[in-house]
């Protein structure tokens, strides 16, 4: 038989509660991480994690801000309505965020980090990762990534480089070195909204996908008319051919929607407000693309900026 409870006669208060009026409740005042220390319930709006985030901890998901004093492990998770700060390092894990990202020791993101955040990402490095910001990126350099900004990228510091991957900004990109001296190939492109970017990739997939099909299809229509040649009243050989004239068809249709889509997204990819600053030097094998004009470079420049024009890209030496 169980014993009858002892009426509790305060109840603990702490921060960000409240107690009802009849004491028996304790009701938070607003969305956060509870915690009782010191005979007090609290409630925090940001989540500090001592140490790192990986098996002890498993994913972290918060509707508040979080603060790590250690690392992000490879194959873990931080999601956050608020800012999220890193202390460490960041491994090949996935960082969302709903404000702002701050990387106080860079990604080693080993192609399979993802970063992204509601705001900007401010990190030290960020190394063969995929990062998406909201608002603006700033770091000391990128290497090897797949970036994708809705603001203005800058790089800061010494060595201040942005080398290989593909970089979607919608402002500019200022770096002291873009590319490096072995040529890496990387893409910039500026001046347009990365959605659309994204869109007109896609499209141009899907366009390849479906021009790669009406080639077999064109191929094995072929063959079926050689097949009906030699045996005429082949009912087997003429319900084939039609039924790859009708997949002929719908194919050929898909081509023409999909141009339409192309065309309207191209006609949204003329952008001429971005630009590009390299304020020590720009190396072969960088691409860029302003608006729906484009440059390779293929000699190395100092000190140069890269903006658009009505006869595309121009280049003017930086003061």
């Amino acid at each position: 038989k169980a014993k009858p409870g002892t009426p509790v006669r305060n109840l603990p208060r702490g921060k960000n509660i409240i107690i009802s009026e009849d004491k028996k409740e304790i009701i938070a005042k607003s969305s956060g991480y509870i915690s009782f220390v010191n005979n007090k319930i609290n409630i925090s709006p940001i989540l500090e994690i001592h140490g790192d985030v990986g098996n002890s901890t498993g994913d972290i998901v918060f509707n508040g801000a979080v603060n790590i004093s250690g690392n992000v492990l490879n194959g873990f998770s931080v999601t956050a309505d608020g800012d999220i700060t890193v202390n460490g390092v960041v491994e090949g894990a996935a960082i969302s965020s709903g404000s702002h990202v701050f990387l106080k020791n860079g990604v080693q993101g080993m192609d399979k980090a993802v970063i992204k955040s509601g705001g900007d990402i401010i990190a030290k490095y960020i190394e063969h990762s995929e990062v998406v910001a909201g608002n603006n990126i700033a770091a000391e350099s990128i290497m090897h990534s797949k970036v994708t900004c809705y603001g203005q990228l800058g790089l800061y510091g010494k060595n201040a480089s942005l080398i290989g991957g593909a970089t979607s900004v919608k402002s500019y990109v200022k770096a002291k070195y873009i590319g490096s001296p072995m040529s890496t190939v990387t893409e910039i492109r500026v001046g347009n909204d990365p959605l659309m970017v994204s869109e007109y990739e896609r499209l141009s997939r899907q366009m390849n996908d479906y021009r790669q099909a009406l080639l077999k299809e064109e191929e094995r229509l072929e063959k079926l008319n050689r097949l009906l040649e030699s045996a005429p009243n082949n009912e087997k050989v003429q319900n084939s051919i039609d039924s790859a004239m009708s997949s002929k068809t719908y194919v050929e249709e898909q081509v023409l929607d999909t141009e339409n889509e192309l065309r309207s997204v191209i006609g949204k990819l003329s952008g001429k407000k971005g630009f590009v600053v390299a304020e020590n030097k720009v190396y072969p094998g960088v691409k860029i693309i302003i608006g729906n004009s484009m440059l390779i470079i293929k000699e190395e420049m100092e000190r140069v900026t890269l903006y658009n024009s009505e006869n595309g890209i121009k280049i003017s030496n930086l003061p």
